[in-house]
C-alpha cells in the first residue's frame, strides 16, 4: 500500500458523551479536530480521546504525543492499560509531581518525574498503590499468563546435513508443563534447553517442537532439512516450449518434467544467455487457473515445470534444465535450440 499524507477526524468527550457516540447518537465534545498534523490542548478528567479515520479502504499511520499536566499534587500511571496484565516483567510507566511512592504488594519504589518501573506481576489480583503527599488512588489489576512458551531451534536450520544435532531452547515466562520433538516417526522428550543427536537415515524430514506451560498455552515451530547419503540426481523428462514456432511477437513460454528419484526437488531453472531464471511448478490437483496464452493455463501436472519468456528478439537461442534436489544433488539437461523468427 503506498503511503501518503492525510487527515482523520479527533475529538475529546467525557464518559456520557462518548457512550452516546458508541450508540450513533449525537453528543458534545470537549474539543474536535480534524486535520494532519495539530496541537490541542484542552482540560478534562475521566475523558476518552477518539481518533476516528474515515477514508475507506485505508489505513492511518499516527503518530501521537501526550504530555498530561495537572494542578497540585498527584500520580498519574499512564502505562500499562489497567484491567489485564500478562505474567512477568511489567513496565509501569507514570509520573509524579513531586516526591511519592507506589506500592504493589509488599514492594516499594520512590518516584519523581517521568518513571518506569519494572514489576515481575505474579498470577493473580492485585492493587497498586500511589501516594504524593495528600493525593492517594489504587488501580486494580488481574495478572494471567497469556503468552506461549517462545521455542528457538539453533540447529538444524534447513538445508542439508551428515546428521541430526537438535540444539535448541524453549523459554516461558511460567513453567514449561511439557516439551516434546518430532521428527521421522520418533517423538523425543525435550528439556528447556536442549543438545542432543538423533539417528535418521538418508532422506527428506520435517522436525515439529510443540511446548505446553503451565497454563496450557502452547507453541509449536516446524524446520525442514534433508540428511545426506544418497547421491542420486533429480530426473529431467520431456523439456519443450510453445508456440512451437515462435516469432517475435509470440509469447514464449519453456516447460520441463522434473521428477524426484530420492529427495524432493529444491529448484529448477533454465540457462539461457549466461543467465539462471527460475522456472516454477505447475498446480497439482485441483487445477490452477493461468494466463490466457499459457497453453497449461487448466491443466495440473506436479511433475512439470514452466517459465514465461515473453516476446524475444529474432535469432537463434541454446537453453539448458537444471534440476536441484533438497540434498544439493544436481542435475542439468542436454542443449535444447529454438529459433525466432
Amino acid at each position: 500500500m503506498k503511503e501518503s499524507k492525510g487527515k482523520i477526524k479527533f475529538f475529546v468527550v467525557d464518559e456520557e458523551n462518548f457512550k452516546k457516540y458508541k450508540e450513533g447518537l449525537p453528543f458534545n465534545a470537549i474539543t474536535y479536530s480534524y486535520s494532519g498534523n495539530e496541537s490541542i490542548k484542552f482540560n478534562a478528567t475521566n475523558c476518552y480521546i477518539v481518533f476516528r479515520n474515515d477514508a475507506k479502504r485505508s489505513d492511518i499511520l499516527l503518530h501521537l504525543k501526550l504530555k498530561i499536566k495537572g494542578k497540585g499534587n498527584f500520580i498519574h500511571i499512564y502505562e500499562p492499560d489497567f484491567g489485564i496484565v500478562d505474567k512477568g516483567i511489567v513496565s509501569i510507566n507514570g509520573t509524579s509531581t513531586g516526591d511519592g511512592v507506589v506500592k504493589i504488594d509488599d514492594k516499594e519504589w520512590n518516584v519523581n518525574g517521568n518513571f518506569t518501573i519494572k514489576w515481575n506481576a505474579s498470577i493473580g489480583k492485585h492493587v497498586i498503590e500511589v501516594r504524593q503527599e495528600n493525593f492517594e488512588k489504587q488501580y486494580e489489576v488481574y495478572c494471567y499468563d497469556i503468552s506461549p512458551p517462545e521455542i528457538k531451534i539453533y540447529s538444524p536450520s534447513g538445508g542439508s546435513m551428515e546428521k541430526l544435532h537438535l540444539i535448541g531452547e524453549i523459554n516461558d515466562n511460567g513453567k514449561i508443563k511439557e516439551a516434546k520433538a518430532f521428527v521421522g516417526g520418533k517423538e523425543i522428550s525435550l528439556q528447556n534447553k536442549f543438545d542432543l543427536n538423533v539417528t535418521l537415515s538418508p532422506g527428506d524430514y520435517t522436525l515439529r517442537i510443540i511446548a505446553i506451560d503451565a497454563s496450557n498455552n502452547s507453541a509449536s515451530k516446524s524446520v525442514s532439512f534433508a540428511i545426506l547419503g544418497n547421491d542420486e540426481k533429480p530426473a529431467i523428462g520431456k523439456v519443450y516450449y510453445t508456440p512451437a514456432n515462435p516469432t517475435n511477437e509470440s509469447d514464449v513460454f519453456v516447460y520441463a518434467f522434473v521428477n524426484k528419484t530420492f529427495y524432493n526437488i529444491s529448484r529448477v531453472s533454465i540457462i539461457i544467455n549466461g543467465e539462471e531464471k527460475r522456472l516454477f511448478e505447475y498446480a497439482s490437483h485441483p487445477s490452477q487457473p493461468r494466463h490466457n496464452e499459457d497453453a497449461l493455463k487448466n491443466e495440473s501436472n506436479e511433475a512439470r515445470y514452466g517459465i514465461e519468456l515473453a516476446q524475444m528478439e529474432k535469432g537463434t537461442y541454446k537453453f539448458r534444465i537444471k534440476a536441484v534436489d533438497t540434498a544439493g544433488n544436481e542435475a542439468i539437461s542436454k542443449e535444447y535450440e529454438m529459433t525466432v523468427s
